[in-house]
Formats: C-alpha cells, structure tokens, sequence
C-alpha cells in the first residue's frame, strides 16, 4: 500500500523566479496546471491515498476534481515542514512518495517505478534528483516515519547522506520525465520544446508565451 503527498507552496509567493515573465495570477495558474498533470497522472497508477498540503482553496479544488485528502497549513513554516505534515498523515504501515507540484511530464511508468522499490527491500529509499541533480524530485520511503526530509538546494545529496547515516543504501532512479522542474524561463523553454502533450504547455499556449521572444541559457533534461 502506498500513499503520496505533494506539498504546494503558497499560490502568492510560488515561482518567484519567473515574475519578470509572468504575473502572479498567471503564476498562480501555472501551478495548478503542473498540479492537474501530475494528479492526473497519479489517478492511472495503483496507490492508496493522495495527500495535498497547502493552504490555498484553488489548489484544494484541483485536487477534489482527483480526491485527494486535503491538508490546509494555517501558516507556512517552509517546504520541509508541509513534508512532514502529510507524512504524519500517511498510516505507519504504507510506504510513501514524497512529489514536488512541479513535474508536470511525469508519467505512470515513472510512479510505478517508485512504488515497485518499495516491495523489493526493507527499509527502502528512492531518489529522484532533478536535471541537474541537485535537487530532489522524488522520495520514495518505505515508511512515512523513516526520516525528516532535508529539500531545498543540494537536497539529493543529504538526502543520500542521510541514508547512510542510517546505514541504507539508496536507490537511484534518473528519469528524463521527472527530472524537469518548473522554475525558471529556461525550465519553461525546455518544456515546450519537449514534444510532449500536458495541461501545462497547453495553458502556456493559451496565453501567448512564446519561446522565440526570449534567448536564455536552456537547462538540458539529464
């Protein structure tokens, strides 16, 4: 049995980093288009419960449309805290993964594959690092109450050091879909130039963002 628990930032400050391109209301659908993806997603694999910690309504409407269990956070203390609230809510004898909101070319494969690390070993660790394997883009836990997690910048490190200090080696999952994350204007570029059809590249269409108007540095997909 496994549950999964996506924590989403607060709409009002999520995605900072792409302000110069976008407004906060288009930053806030931004959001719950990647959500609706990775939701929709998660509805064709075989899990248990999915827990959304967030404190937005807009956000919990998405995930109605899904039904999924709703945390609301009265106040945000980081990312790691709203971790470590839907793992308290996750029954001690499931294992769990840890999803950022973000992932929005995340396939079924790619959660099944999380989910069959689980019945192999125990206690069982999966990490999913992002493109430029800094940060964590998944957490597979054999138990909700394993560790506290550590993301946030160079996270699928102490993510790895953690498991050694607890004497578990874990494993290592690189996934093309899961490995981009949305937050920067390359992140975005490198999307829609993915050839790939999701709710998310069809809200950027609609809006009119159009690649050819900007020349970044575009973050490759490892």
């Amino acid at each position: 049995m496994t549950d999964i628990v996506i924590p989403i930032k607060s709409i009002a400050t999520v995605k900072s980093r792409l302000r110069h391109f976008l407004d906060e209301p288009a930053r806030a659908e931004l959001v719950l288009a990647m959500l609706n993806d990775l939701l929709d997603t998660i509805r064709q694999c075989d899990v248990d419960d999915v827990w959304l910690v967030a404190q937005d309504t807009s956000v919990f409407k998405m995930g109605n449309r899904f039904g999924t269990n709703n945390i609301r956070e009265i106040q945000s203390c980081g990312y790691n805290h709203g971790v470590l609230i839907g793992l308290k809510a996750v029954p001690e004898n499931r294992s769990v993964l840890v999803l950022p909101g973000d992932i929005p070319l995340t396939r079924p494969q790619d959660i099944d594959r999380l989910i069959q690390l689980q019945r192999t070993v125990t206690p069982a660790v999966g990490i999913v690092p992002d493109s430029n394997c800094n940060g964590t883009n998944g957490l597979s836990l054999s138990s909700p109450r394993l560790f506290s997690t550590l993301f946030g910048k160079d996270s699928f490190h102490r993510h790895q050091l953690i498991c050694k200090n607890l004497g578990i080696i874990p494993t290592i999952i690189k996934t093309k879909n899961m490995a981009l994350d949305i937050d920067t204007l390359g992140d975005i570029l490198s999307l829609l130039s993915s050839g790939r059809a999701c709710n998310t590249i069809d809200f950027l269409n609609v809006i009119g963002f159009h690649p050819q108007r900007y020349k970044p540095k575009i973050r490759g997909i490892a």
